[in-house]
């Protein structure tokens, strides 16, 4: 639950942060259903740049738009990032661009370092998430401040800090990874009809992200993981549950888990585990026309594994982790 408030002072702490003003023309192409695409309108609204509005991504209109409307902000999610930098195409019309900047999903280092080598133009990564509206870091709007291995500064009014994943009361010093928290006036009231799930993540004014980083020296935090269990595809939120209780409705499907895997262009890939009934010999597509066909585009499952056995705690719980780190293990064996 989003107030009016938390939106109307998160698109001030984002104007401020990036130093938008009247005269800046942002190219903004991401939906405005997503929490993304709706700070990016409200911020522009707010501080009376322009916006020039395309319905769909398409590479090469982008580079149009941006000579045609001298754009100066190229607002993008990693996918996007990495198309650009990889483009076999002239990228000179974009040079009126001052920012490329990213955010919904983290951004590989190296696919960042390509494109601003390519094309003179900071690339600046964003943090945030929807429970606060969802900004809650980015970078000093002057190149030489800008770090593209972390996500910034928290934006004004915003505090943080890095805690003890096991209880989250212990606060953690400098460069020691913990769960990152954050407290801020755009953070949300809660969960709607959730108040169990609400406790669970703003305690004592703190709203605990579930991501997992560290804090230098100079305050600029880093994100190494993530302690929710969410999978991020091309900056959309998908819930594991949700596709495992889809899946438990297919007669083949006896025990299932889902997870996300690492992915350079969509931040992760859903795959599934299924562990099939006996007798069962259904094989991996007709489940995954079974699961795609009720699903968002986004939530469609990418990959199916027929194993033996679900990795669960003596109490029921699914150890996506040791999933996770197997997938981890194949790829680097893979490389």
């Amino acid at each position: 639950m989003l107030t009016h408030r938390n939106l109307t002072v998160n698109h001030l702490q984002f104007i401020t942060a990036l130093g938008t003003d009247t005269t800046d023309i942002a190219l903004l192409f991401l939906p405005f259903y997503h929490i993304y695409g709706a700070m990016l309108t409200g911020s522009f609204l707010a501080c009376g740049g322009t916006q020039v509005l395309m319905e769909r991504f398409d590479l090469l209109e982008s580079l149009a738009l941006c000579e045609k409307y001298r754009i100066t902000y190229y607002f993008a999610v990693p996918p996007i990032v990495l198309a650009l930098a990889n483009a076999p195409v002239d990228l000179s019309k974009i040079q009126t661009v001052k920012y490329i900047f990213s955010g919904a999903a983290p951004l590989p280092l190296a696919t960042a370092r390509k494109l601003q080598e390519k094309t003179n133009i900071t690339v600046v990564q964003g943090y945030g998430l929807t429970e606060a509206s969802p900004l809650t870091h980015t970078h000093p709007h002057h190149p030489a401040f800008i770090r593209m291995d972390s996500i910034g500064l928290p934006v004004h009014n915003t505090q943080q800090k890095i805690v003890d994943i096991e209880t989250g009361e212990r606060e953690l010093p400098v460069g020691e990874n913990g769960e990152l928290i954050i407290r801020g006036p755009q953070v949300m009231k809660g969960y709607w009809k959730a108040p169990e799930e609400t406790e669970r993540v703003l305690r004592n004014g703190w709203l605990y992200t579930g991501d997992v980083g560290h804090i230098d020296a100079d305050g600029y935090t880093s994100i190494v993981n993530r302690k929710k269990e969410m999978i991020k595809y091309k900056g959309f939120g998908v819930a594991p549950a949700e596709l495992e209780a889809l899946l438990l409705e297919h007669p083949a499907v006896m025990d299932t888990a889902v997870i996300g895997i690492p992915d350079d262009e969509a931040g992760e890939l859903i795959k599934g585990f299924v562990v099939l009934r006996k007798g069962h010999n259904t094989p991996s597509e007709e489940i995954l026309a079974f699961m795609n066909g009720k699903l968002a585009g986004y939530k469609r499952l990418h990959f199916i594994e027929f194993i033996d056995a679900i990795p669960k705690t003596a109490s029921g719980k699914i150890l996506r982790r040791e999933l996770r780190d197997r997938e981890l293990n194949r790829l680097s064996q893979t490389d």
